[in-house]
Order: structure tokens, then sequence, then C-alpha cells
């Protein structure tokens, strides 16, 4: 920790001792029945924010006035395109601190380069609208770029590691007794 660090955590003991504080959470209800070209916007701000809570930290989930304009959700592509562009994807490169592998497990590896640890340049030109859409439908599907979906049944995976740990393990080492572990069909 650095000097400008420690004053700068001093300064944030001194306000939180002489203000109160109240956990402002994003409300993705205020964007629901909104989609724009197949994304619909409540769905992506809770992917989105349980890659960030997953990867990064619970305190810096996205707001759900990125998606907002005068009290009402975006209705149009260009304002969905330009609030990735230009707002979220630099939050979450300051988020990650340029950790552009981090970046990738957010937001899937059509949109990050990880070779030159950038960007796909691609999101920032005349294409860029269909590549950051691509993408977004991608994410909320459960799809990587390669087509295999992300979703994992964690009772067959858990049930699976706990018989393989069980079959190794010899009976006369154990002090207790183990239960019977259905198997998985």
């Amino acid at each position: 920790m650095n000097t400008a660090d420690k004053s700068i955590a001093l300064l944030d003991i001194a306000l939180r001792r002489r203000f109160g504080f109240r956990e402002l959470l994003p409300k993705p209800e205020l964007l629901e029945n909104q989609t724009i070209a197949e994304v619909n916007l409540a769905e992506l701000l809770n992917h989105l924010n349980n890659k960030i809570t997953e990867k990064i930290d619970k305190n810096l989930q996205i707001g759900h006035s990125y998606f907002m304009k005068k009290d009402k959700a975006i209705k149009k592509e260009e304002q969905l395109i330009s609030r990735m562009k230009d707002e979220i994807l630099p939050l979450l490169q300051e988020y990650c601190f340029d950790d552009f592998n981090t970046l990738a497990e957010i937001l899937g590896s059509n949109l990050v380069n990880l070779e030159q640890g950038r960007f796909n340049q691609e999101v920032f030109s005349s294409a860029g609208k269909e590549v950051i859409l691509t993408s977004l439908k991608s994410m909320l599907n459960g799809e990587n770029d390669n087509g295999v979906d992300d979703k994992i049944d964690f009772t067959k995976t858990i049930n699976k590691i706990l018989r393989i740990l069980l079959d190794n393990v010899k009976p006369e080492i154990l002090s207790w007794q183990i239960c019977q572990i259905n198997p998985v069909p």
C-alpha cells in the first residue's frame, strides 16, 4: 500500500464515521420486457453483474442506469451499442486493471483479443454493431465462442468427483461410515 492509498483509506474511514451509507443495488426489474435486437436488457444486466460478482467484486456491479435514458429503458440498437462501446467496456477494463483474461471470462472472447491484450478492433469498426450484438446473444444463451454450452450440471459433476474420490479411498482408513452415493444416470 503506498502513501496515496493510505491517505484515501483514512478519508474513507472519516467519511464512513460521519455519514450513513445505503447499499443501492442494480434494479433489473426496471428493464423488464425491454428487448433490443433479441437482447433482453434485464437478462444482460443480471448476466454481467453475476460475472462481475464472480470474477471481480460484488461492489463493482453495473447499475441499471447504463441501460436507461430519462427514467425509461433504452429502446434503440444504437443506444445499446453506444452504451456497451463507450461506457461499459471501458468501465470493465478499468475494473479488471487491463487483465484481458478476466475481461474475456466476463464478456467472451468475441469482444476481447487475448493475444494482443486489448478489445477486438472489430468492436470499434463499422462491423462493431454486429460483433457486439452477436457476442451479447451468445453470452445470454450460455454459449462461448465455440458454441459450447457454458452451463454445467453441478450436481452431476459433484457426484462424479465424489464417486472418484470414494473409489480411491480404502475403507479401512476411514474412521466414519461413508454414505452410499446414488449413481447419476
